[in-house]
């Protein structure tokens, strides 16, 4: 420890002081006494200032705490010496206690620097540096990205302070206290701040704290907070936590986890919203803010049915990177039994012309199955619209197991209706009398009127289609509707009764009454 270091640390009962040289440490301190002939220059004496040699050696550089004023002048013309006084009132026992412990912390705070850079070229992974912290710093200590989500912590324990419940219980901020830290501005004030500042206890919320950011090759990329539980702060933890923010951020240049850190940051945005973790436009809007986010017109949502995999397999990512070359796609993540890719577009519809072709055979080439949401405009809807895809996927295995290729939630959403629908209620009570008239011939006559009606309405009423769709010639699909028409009564080609029909007849197939 500098002499002046030491002097600022007494400066409140320093009387007067001369500091003359400040080149070298001071390591150790000792009492003085009459008897004591030859002076250590890395020792700070402390005693009675009557007790001060009447001569030392030239250039003979030495410290000393003294009590009184009663000294030679001589002394004070001594470049080689530093000297501070005390008043006649100072105990020389309390003095050299307290200067006893200043020095102690001093070599504790060195050792824990020291420790912490041997973490570093012993190569000790994250976790275990910020464990180490908090063995120096005596406290709880939080790691988070820029938006407050969580990424590491020390040991669990219980603080009375949101922040710290939020990573260790919740994984994520509450929106209620995000929104808070939003309207407080503290993103900016971290983001601004040189070096570790110290929050008050009840400054937002919560016990006190140190807080300093993290950078990535020059970046601001986390987040270091230190809570007040078990030790009192002072200012050397200012010190330490600028130290060991410095070998963390040392550390995760050197993580490849990290090199990508704002594309990893936005990935994990994007799961905490398809999880429903975050749903509060605004925490959203702010996390983006961040990112050098771009926004889209409108967006889509194409989730990869994956569930035929070895999710542990690199197969898995090379199929995710596989798909991002065919859709003009913002972000594609495993996620769940999926993978999901989030598509934005400024002007046209998405996947027009040679991009959905291009997808299409690659899906049907590799026996994949996807679902496209509808569109919608705000990234904070997205869990929404997530669920849509599911939901398509899930209706077109249940048509068909063996199904693979692009399926569209806008196809499939009459019978996401029904199936809410049939919860609430029998869905044949909804059925057109016509079309259980026709039913009930069938069944009796053993015919399939049925389905030869609902491909002729399927398909807008075409023949050639409908005739396909049965395998029948189309003069047979003439002649059936002539009959359809005339069993019912009704004009088939009347697109009022027409339409009362074919949801009749989706309500069938839904049931899987239609064969």
């Amino acid at each position: 420890m500098k002499c002046s270091l030491l002097h600022l640390r007494l400066h409140s009962k320093i009387a007067k002081a001369y500091i003359s040289e400040d080149s070298r440490d001071i390591e150790s301190s000792k009492l003085l006494s009459k008897n004591i002939k030859n002076f250590e220059s890395d020792v700070i004496y402390i005693g009675q200032a009557s007790d001060l040699p009447a001569s030392l050696p030239d250039n003979c550089a030495t410290n000393f705490l003294c009590v009184g004023t009663d000294i030679s002048k001589y002394l004070l013309d001594d470049t080689s010496i530093n000297i501070m006084f005390f008043a006649d009132t100072m105990e020389i026992a309390d003095l050299y206690n307290e200067v006893k412990e200043i020095l102690h912390e001093q070599h504790r705070y060195e050792h824990s620097i020291n420790i912490l850079l041997n973490s570093l070229i012993e190569n000790h992974d994250l976790q275990f540096i910020i464990d180490l912290g908090y063995e120096m710093l005596r406290n709880p200590i939080l790691m988070t990205d820029f938006s407050f989500k969580p990424l590491m912590y020390t040991k669990r324990q219980y603080l009375d302070d949101p922040c710290w419940n939020d990573a260790t219980s919740n994984g994520f901020p509450t929106s209620e206290n995000m929104r808070l830290y939003i309207r407080e501005k503290y993103f900016e004030k971290i983001k601004q701040a040189d070096k570790p500042f110290f929050t008050e206890k009840g400054d937002l919320f919560g016990v006190k704290k140190i807080i300093t950011k993290l950078t990535n090759m020059g970046k601001y990329i986390g987040v270091l907070v230190v809570f007040e539980s078990s030790k009192i702060f002072d200012e050397r933890d200012l010190e330490l936590t600028a130290v060991l923010a410095n070998v963390i951020s040392v550390k995760m240049q050197e993580m490849r986890r990290f090199y990508s850190y704002s594309e990893n940051l936005f990935e994990d945005l994007i799961r905490d919203i398809l999880s429903n973790n975050i749903h509060d436009a605004g925490v959203i809007a702010e996390r983006l803010s961040y990112m050098n986010w771009r926004s889209h017109d409108k967006y889509y949502v194409l989730s990869v049915d994956i569930t035929t995999f070895d999710q542990t397999n690199l197969l898995i990512y090379y199929l995710r990177d596989s798909l991002k070359q065919l859709t003009n796609n913002l972000v594609a993540i495993p996620f769940e039994d999926y993978i999901v890719i989030i598509i934005g577009y400024e002007n046209g519809r998405c996947l027009d012309g040679d991009e959905a072709e291009k997808l299409q055979d690659y899906l049907k080439d590799n026996c994949l199955i996807a679902g496209l949401s509808q569109s919608f405009t705000k990234i904070a809807d997205l869990h929404k619209y997530y669920k849509q895809t599911q939901k398509c996927i899930e209706m077109v295995r249940r048509q068909n197991k063996n199904n693979s290729g692009l399926f569209l939630y806008d196809n499939y959403a009459l019978d996401h209706l029904l199936q809410i629908c049939s919860t609430q209620a029998n869905l044949m009570d909804f059925c057109h009398s016509g079309v259980l008239q026709l039913m009930e011939y069938d069944k009796v006559n053993k015919t399939s009127y049925l389905m030869t009606l609902y491909a002729y309405l399927k398909y807008d009423r075409s023949l050639a289609m409908a005739s396909n769709e049965v395998f029948i010639h189309r003069n047979t699909v003439t002649y059936r509707l002539s009959k359809i028409q005339s069993i019912t009564g009704l004009d088939i080609n009347d697109r009022r009764i027409a339409t009362k029909l074919e949801i009749s007849l989706r309500i069938l197939d839904h049931m899987g009454l239609l064969s």
